[in-house]
């Protein structure tokens, strides 16, 4: 709407270009939008500056919000990785620890079958033979049954197994990857840096273009073309800082 109107008063139809009837008195001053179309040929060149600082106070604000925006969800998503980077790093962790012991316990129970096992073969009485190895067979059993669990249950899950992707994708997370998601964390919080400067220099650039629009009025409200140097300047350096946060 507010592009319509602009391109209206630029661009102003015919119809539009008729004066006004006698007897009828029409504002031309107070105008929210400058139209040069309707300006005195003397004064043309003055609402065409008025113009481009309007155009420059309409557009600057609109930057400054998208930067705003840009920054937040570059902290949100830097925020979200470091997150899941001690989440993966937790629960793997805890996985292959888990893992570790459970395999310790079971390595121990079948050493603890095979050292019984030959002291009962050093016995030299039968009767305390037979039950020592029928023992010792039955903690070889035991063990190669802890092992059998603890490399189950230590494993890392999938989806069949109806746990969410999440905790899929942090209990099967390997040390390898961690890296990258450093990288990636690291990244978005330069992203984040960027944008904060970006919106920063586009506020300066629309508090400038603020000045340049209060300087225009008093040139024009003083009909003095000298004037317009100083809001032109004013206008011309928020434009720099404008593409000095873009580029």
């Amino acid at each position: 709407m507010i592009a319509a109107a602009v391109a209206a008063g630029v661009v102003r139809p015919r119809a539009w270009r008729r004066p006004a009837p006698p007897g009828v008195r029409v504002l031309r001053e107070p105008e929210i939008i400058p139209q040069p179309a309707t300006a005195p040929s003397h004064g043309r060149r003055s609402a065409w500056c008025h113009l481009a600082v309007f155009c420059l106070l309409f557009f600057l604000p609109l930057g400054q919000l998208a930067a705003a925006g840009s920054e937040q969800r570059a902290q949100a998503q830097a925020a979200r990785r470091a997150v899941q980077l001690t989440t993966d790093i937790a629960a793997s962790g805890e996985r292959s620890a888990f893992l570790t012991r459970s395999v310790q316990a079971a390595h121990v129970a079948d050493i603890r079958a095979a050292v019984r096992t030959t002291l009962a073969l050093d016995t030299q009485q039968a009767r305390d033979t037979r039950p020592e190895l029928e023992v010792a067979r039955a903690e070889t059993a035991v063990a190669a049954q802890l092992r059998r669990m603890a490399e189950y249950m230590g494993r890392a899950p999938v989806r069949a197994d109806g746990v969410n992707p999440a905790t899929v994708r942090a209990l099967s997370a390997e040390p390898e990857q961690w890296p990258a998601l450093t990288a990636e964390q690291n990244r978005q919080v330069t992203l984040g840096e960027q944008a904060g400067n970006r919106a920063l220099l586009l506020a300066a650039a629309t508090a400038i273009g603020i000045v340049a629009e209060y300087l225009m009025a008093a040139a024009i409200a003083a009909r003095r073309r000298r004037w317009l140097r100083w809001p032109a300047a004013a206008a011309a350096l928020s434009v720099a800082l404008a593409l000095a946060a873009f580029f």
